[in-house]
C-alpha cells in the first residue's frame, strides 16, 4: 500500500502571504545530508541552473514562490491551524504520491507534553511515534499536584496557546455551558520543567450559564458556647489535727499562677479537679494566707468561708479588710488567727481611705491534697473522716457548683461561668429550576474597562491601540503592551465605586447635616456632631469606597 503521511520538519514558516503555508521538507529528502535546513538551501541552489528555474537569480527568489518545491499548504482550514515553527515535526499529506510535487498539505506540529507548547524540535516531537523510540520519555504532568488545573482534562475541549494561555471548553451535557479564558495559568518551574506550577491569579474571563437560578439565603442563627478562661488563682485550705476537731489547726492560701512558657495558664475547659497538679503547667507563687489555730469544725468553717468571700470581694468584703490576726470576728468564738502575704501587706497600708479592691479572678478553690484524701477515706467511721465531711458540708460560695467546697469562680458579677450565646451566619442555597442564570466574571490584578468614545474631563485621551509599543511583526504580543496598560490605567482612567461603602458614607453625610448642632453661630458643631464629622472625614481620607483596580474611563 502507497504511503501517504510523510515525516517531515518546517523550514521555514513565515509565510509572506499569511495563508498558514510553510516550507517543509521530508525524511526521505534529506536522510543523507547534515540536516534539514542544509538539504533545502542545497536543493534549491542546484535549481538554480535548470531551465525551467531560469527566471530566478537566487535561492530566496525561488523561496514562497509557486515553483518552490518545499511549499506545503494547511490540511487544516486557517481558523485552526497552527502554524509550526522552524525546526519542529509536521505530518505531510500527498493528494499523488506519484507526483510528490504538487498538492502537499501538512498537519502539525506534533508536540510530545504540554509544558512544551512554545516549541519542540522535530526529534522530540516524534516520542509517541515509531521515529520516538530512542526519545527519552518526558514526565507525566499527572504525577505532580503543582501542575492541576494548569492544563484542561481531556473531557474538555481547549484552544491551546503556544505561551501561557488558552481557552477551555466546558459543561454538563445538555445542562450547564461554560468558557474560561486564561491568560498566565501557569508559572515556570525552574528546578522541574516538565511540572508547571499552577498560577492561582491568572488573568481569567469566565461566561458561565447555569440550568437554574442559584440564590444564597443567609441565616441568622445563635448557639450557645461555655465560657472559657484562665485559671489565674488558686485558694487552697488545709486542715490539720481532726482527730480532735473541738482544737483544730490549719491555713488557706492564695496562690498566684504565673505561666511557664511555652505553656499557658490551664483553663475551666481543662477540667481542673481536686487533684489537679497545677505546677505541671505554671509557677505556683504565694499571694496571701491565714493561719489559724485551736479553732471548732464551725470556727474553721467561717474562716475559710470568709477568706472565700473577700478574694472574690463578695457582700462588700476585701481581703485587705481588718482584723489581720487576733481580734475581733463576727462568729468566731475561739481561737487564734493570723491574715498575712504580699497582698495584705502591700494593698492595706496603701489603702489611705480607698478603695483597693484587688482583682483575683478568675479564681478555682479547693482543700489540700490531704484534707481531700480525709473527705474521701473509705474508713467512714474514722473520727478525722467524719470531721473532714462536717467541715466541708458548710463550706463553699453561692452560686458555683451547687455551693460545694471546691469549684471555679469567674467574676464578682457572674461567679460561676455559664453558656455565652454567639451568632454564626449559616449559608443556604435556593434553587429555581424554572430560570436560567448566566454570569460572566472577570479577574485579574487589574481590571480597564475602556470606551473609544468616551474621556475624563482634564485627562490624557489617548488611543492605546494606537500607541501601543508591541509591534507583532517582529514576535512581540499582538495585544497592548504591559507599558502602555499600566499608563493607560494610571493616566486615562479612574477607579470604579463600591456602591455599598459609597451609601454608608453617603448615609452618614445626611445623618451629619440632620442632626449637629452648632453653639454659636459660625463654630464647629458640638460633641456629637463632632464625632460623626470625624469619622466622615476619616472615610474620605481613606477612599475604602473606591475601588482602585478596578478602573474606568
Amino acid at each position: 500500500m502507497a504511503k501517504v503521511i510523510y515525516f517531515g520538519v518546517c523550514v521555514d514558516s513565515n509565510d509572506p502571504s499569511k495563508a498558514g503555508r510553510i516550507r517543509a521538507v521530508t525524511d526521505e529528502d534529506f536522510k543523507e545530508t547534515q540536516s534539514p535546513t542544509d538539504y533545502d538551501e542545497l536543493e534549491l541552489t542546484s535549481l538554480l541552473g535548470q531551465e525551467e528555474y531560469s527566471k530566478y537569480t537566487t535561492i530566496d527568489q525561488i523561496k514562497w514562490s509557486v515553483d518552490d518545491p518545499h511549499l506545503v499548504s494547511p490540511f487544516l482550514p486557517p481558523f485552526i491551524n497552527v502554524v509550526p515553527q522552524e525546526g519542529e515535526n509536521v505530518k505531510i499529506l500527498y493528494y499523488d504520491t506519484s507526483n510528490e510535487t504538487q498538492n502537499k498539505e501538512y498537519v502539525g506540529p506534533t508536540i510530545s507534553s504540554p509544558e512544551k507548547y512554545p516549541y519542540e524540535k522535530y526529534g522530540g516531537g516524534r516520542m509517541h511515534t515509531s521515529k520516538g523510540t530512542r526519545v527519552a520519555q518526558s514526565k507525566n504532568i499527572v504525577d505532580s499536584d503543582i501542575s492541576n488545573n494548569t492544563f484542561a482534562e481531556p473531557t474538555k475541549i481547549s484552544i491551546d496557546g503556544r505561551s501561557n494561555a488558552d481557552i477551555v471548553f466546558s459543561g454538563t451535557e445538555g445542562e450547564d455551558g461554560e468558557i474560561t479564558m486564561r491568560a498566565g495559568k501557569f508559572i515556570p518551574n525552574k528546578n522541574e520543567p516538565a511540572f508547571p506550577i499552577f498560577n492561582q491569579r491568572p488573568s481569567t474571563i469566565q461566561i458561565s450559564n447555569f440550568p437554574s437560578k442559584l440564590t444564597l439565603v443567609k441565616e441568622t442563627k445563635v448557639f450557645e458556647t461555655p465560657v472559657e478562661a484562665e485559671i489565674r488563682y488558686l485558694v487552697e485550705y488545709d486542715v490539720f489535727d481532726l482527730e480532735t476537731p473541738e482544737s483544730l489547726t490549719g491555713n488557706i492560701k492564695l496562690y498566684e499562677l504565673i505561666a511557664r512558657p511555652p505553656l499557658t495558664l490551664p483553663t475551666n475547659l481543662d477540667s481542673p479537679g481536686l487533684t489537679t497538679n497545677f505546677q505541671g503547667q505554671a509557677n505556683l507563687k504565694v499571694r496571701a494566707e491565714l493561719n489559724f489555730t485551736n479553732q471548732t469544725v464551725s470556727g474553721t468553717t467561717l474562716l475559710i468561708n470568709e477568706f472565700l468571700e473577700e478574694v472574690g470581694t463578695f457582700n462588700g468584703k476585701k481581703l485587705t479588710d481588718p482584723p489581720f490576726n487576733e481580734g475581733v470576728l463576727s462568729g468566731l468564738t475561739s481561737g487564734a488567727f493570723e491574715k498575712r502575704g504580699e497582698y495584705i501587706d502591700d494593698f492595706s497600708s496603701q489603702a489611705s481611705g480607698q478603695d483597693q479592691n484587688l482583682n483575683l479572678f478568675p479564681f478555682y478553690f479547693r482543700p489540700a491534697i490531704s484534707l481531700v484524701e480525709a473527705i474521701n477515706s473509705q474508713e467512714t467511721n474514722d473520727l478525722r473522716t467524719k470531721a473532714a465531711n462536717e467541715l466541708v458540708k458548710n463550706i463553699g460560695i453561692t452560686g458555683v457548683n451547687n455551693k460545694k467546697y471546691y469549684g471555679f469562680v469567674l467574676s464578682k458579677e457572674e461567679p460561676e461561668p455559664t453558656t455565652k450565646e454567639q451568632e454564626f451566619e449559616e449559608v443556604n442555597t435556593s434553587f429555581d429550576e424554572s430560570q436560567r442564570q448566566g454570569i460572566v466574571t472577570t479577574l485579574s490584578d487589574k481590571i480597564i474597562l475602556y470606551s473609544y468614545d468616551s474621556s475624563i474631563p482634564n485627562k490624557v485621551s489617548e488611543n492605546p491601540i494606537t500607541s501601543n509599543e508591541n509591534n507583532n511583526e517582529v514576535g512581540d504580543n499582538l495585544g497592548i503592551s504591559q507599558r502602555t496598560l499600566v499608563e493607560v490605567g494610571d493616566n486615562q482612567t479612574e477607579p470604579v465605586v463600591r456602591g455599598d461603602q459609597l451609601q454608608s458614607l453617603l448615609k452618614k453625610i445626611v445623618l451629619f447635616l440632620e442632626t449637629h448642632v452648632h453653639g454659636e453661630g459660625n463654630t464647629p458643631p458640638v460633641v456629637d456632631g463632632v464625632q460623626l464629622l470625624a469619622d466622615i472625614k476619616d472615610e474620605l481620607e481613606k477612599a475604602n469606597y473606591l475601588n482602585q483596580n478596578i478602573r474606568i474611563n
